[in-house]
This record gives C-alpha cells, structure tokens and sequence, in this order.
C-alpha cells in the first residue's frame, strides 16, 4: 500500500496493483480484491497484467457469489475481444456461470462455442458440458458427451459418474440391455453414494427389462 501512495511510475504502480488484489484474494477479502483489481483494469486497459487480473477477478467474483455480475463480465470481455487467445477460456467461464444461474441451454451452446474455439477438453469441463446437457435431457448427445469424458481415461470419480449417467440415459432411451452394460462396469467402486445409485438402477432396469421379455412370450 505504501508504493501506491508514493509512487506514480506506471511499473511499479501496475506491479503493486496486482500483487495487492492477489493479497487480499488469499486473506479471503474479496470486497477489497475487487476494488483494486477493477482498478487496475480502469488505470491500464491493455496492461501487462491484465490476463492474469482478469483471471483474479473471476476469483473474486466466484468468491462474492456475484454470478450476474461474472456473467456480465465474460460477455462484454467476449464482445471486446473477438480474437484472443484467452477466449476458449472465457467461453468455458461464461458456460460454467450460466450453468449455475440455471440458463442451461445458454450454457450447453457456450461449452460448444468454447470447445470451437480451441478450448482444452479436459475431463472436468466435458463432465461439466455432458451434465448439462443431461439437465436438458438431450440423452443422446449426454451419452455421447459422456463417452468422451471417459476416453480421456479421467479419474476414479469422474469415470464411474460417467458410466453412471450413460446408464441413466440409456435407460431413459428404453435401451435397457446397454444400460446394464454401462452398470456392469460399476460394480465393486468405493463410493457409497455411486453405489446406492447404481443398485438402485440396476433394480429398475433389472425389472422393466424382465416385464418386457415376459410381455414379449
């Protein structure tokens, strides 16, 4: 705080800025973040730091819980910025904060403009993309979203909540012997809560596909 007060270089002012707005970030002040990160922003407009503020401040936000505020943010930066390296990035932002605002088919199209631009498909922003998507009830497309999570060979959890919900939908299509297949690949996981959902299903699938055989002698 004392260079900010003594000090007019833009070099160092820039540099205090940014070091200050990650200090009060990490004391979990993000009222304070804010002001000055917004202030760097108002001061340099194509500053040297200015992605790694705009990423701060996305931080900041998330920390506040200001979801309308993160939303107006990544669409006026998309709007000013129609080439930039960060976009993808920015997309998947604008994908993930209209997901939780509950704007799921405004979502499902931000991940899909985000993965047009370039953006890295990793398994946690294709979880994110395929349970949208799943919210909408678009099964196939879930499905298909769902197998690629799992050929990106991802962690323990996110592979068995894929196979979960490829059961799920499969189910939902009337698919029922793909949907046991998709089960089959659960059993012996160590989640309990995968667990109870997966028995459930089982049972359901289990029985329906049963009714079914028997209507059809």
């Amino acid at each position: 705080q004392q260079i900010l007060k003594s000090h007019n270089e833009s070099v160092l002012l820039e540099t205090a800025l940014i070091g200050l707005g990650g200090i009060y970030l990490d004391q979990r002040d993000p009222e304070a973040a804010r002001k000055v990160l917004e202030r760097y922003r108002f001061q340099f407009p194509i500053g040297k730091y200015n992605a790694e503020v705009l990423h701060l401040l996305i931080e900041t936000m998330r920390q506040q819980r200001d979801l309308q505020g993160l939303l107006h943010l990544c669409r006026m930066w998309l709007l000013r910025h129609p080439v930039h390296p960060e976009r993808s990035a920015m997309y998947v932002e604008l994908a993930k904060t209209l997901g939780e605002l509950d704007k799921l088919d405004e979502s499902a199209l931000a991940y899909e403009e985000a993965f047009k631009a370039g953006a890295v498909q990793a398994s946690t922003t294709l979880v994110s993309y395929a349970d949208t998507l799943s919210r909408l009830n678009r099964h196939e497309r879930a499905i298909t979203a769902y197998q690629l999570v799992l050929a990106k060979k991802p962690n323990v959890s996110h592979a068995d909540w894929a196979r979960l919900q490829t059961a799920n939908h499969w189910a939902a299509l009337k698919q029922y012997d793909r949907a046991i297949v998709a089960l089959a690949e659960l059993d012996g996981m160590d989640d309990p809560i995968i667990n109870r959902l997966s028995a459930s299903l089982k049972t359901s699938v289990r029985a329906v596909s049963h009714s079914r055989k028997q209507e059809g002698l």
